[in-house]
């Protein structure tokens, strides 16, 4: 590793490695040797990597994908460079693509827009991986009940599974990618939201994908009341007949003994 102009220094108490005016060269592996004076004892490799916001869309969608990066000047625009899956299309330059905020228009995505995407600019990177699966079925509504466990299924007879939903509801949500289950327990009005599920190859292609949304219970704590409510209306109702019978009864029966 060269030292280029002083940018990687060694802190002496941690033996940790600091980058100062970090670019995208900088990615990748770097190895800590421990040395016993001129033989290396071990090595711990440690991977330098960005952390990509996923993206999902399905064929023929258009995908815009946003810019927000600081320390450019109109002189030096930020620029995106994408890293595509199918490695015959390999790196792809998308200047043209690119809007009046710097944000990135495809339209019409196809399968072999899957890949990654860097927005670049001189001090920072926006990465967003970017995945494109088959045309997405309609959705599969399902009643979220509060107190209970609901699990979705994905239908799959290869390739592996992967479950996409908000971060924030991930506390009592588990998937089992092993035979494309997702779990859920103890429901809450947190966990209504879509949930979006795709088969992979091992080569990253998308197979398939299916999306459930879950929505609150319509009636609620006022089902409750609502169902207590018809139930009484409907014996209200039933005493009501039987009372307007039995006057009706009485009242014939009471004209019956007045012609006698």
């Amino acid at each position: 590793m060269e030292n280029d102009r002083g940018r990687y220094q060694v802190v002496k108490n941690t033996s940790a490695l600091r980058i100062s005016s970090f670019s995208t060269t900088d990615l990748g592996v770097y190895n800590c040797l421990v040395m016993d004076q001129q033989q290396c004892v071990s090595s711990h490799p440690a991977q330098y990597q960005m952390v990509s916001d996923f993206i999902y869309h399905s064929v023929d969608d258009t995908v815009v994908l946003q810019c927000p990066v600081t320390g450019f000047s109109k002189e030096k625009p930020p620029y995106w460079k994408a890293t595509l899956l199918n490695s015959a299309q390999g790196q792809q330059n998308y200047s043209s693509l690119v809007d009046q905020n710097y944000s990135l228009v495809i339209t019409s995505v196809t399968l072999d827009h899957t890949g990654l995407y860097l927005c670049n600019a001189l001090t920072t990177v926006k990465s967003y991986a970017l995945m494109v699966c088959p045309k997405f079925p309609p959705p599969c509504c399902r009643t979220l009940l509060r107190g209970r466990r609901s699990h979705s299924q994905s239908n799959r007879t290869k390739g592996r599974t992967l479950y996409q939903y908000d971060d924030q509801i991930s506390i009592n949500v588990r998937g089992y990618p092993v035979d494309g289950r997702l779990v859920i327990s103890d429901v809450s009005l947190q966990n209504t939201g879509e949930y979006w599920c795709a088969v992979f190859e091992r080569n990253g292609h998308c197979l398939s994908s299916s999306k459930t949304v879950l929505h609150r219970d319509p009636f609620g704590v006022h089902s409750t009341f609502y169902a207590v409510r018809c139930s009484a209306l409907s014996v209200l109702l039933l005493v009501l007949c039987v009372a307007v019978v039995t006057v009706t009864l009485r009242t014939r029966g009471g004209d019956t003994s007045y012609a006698y």
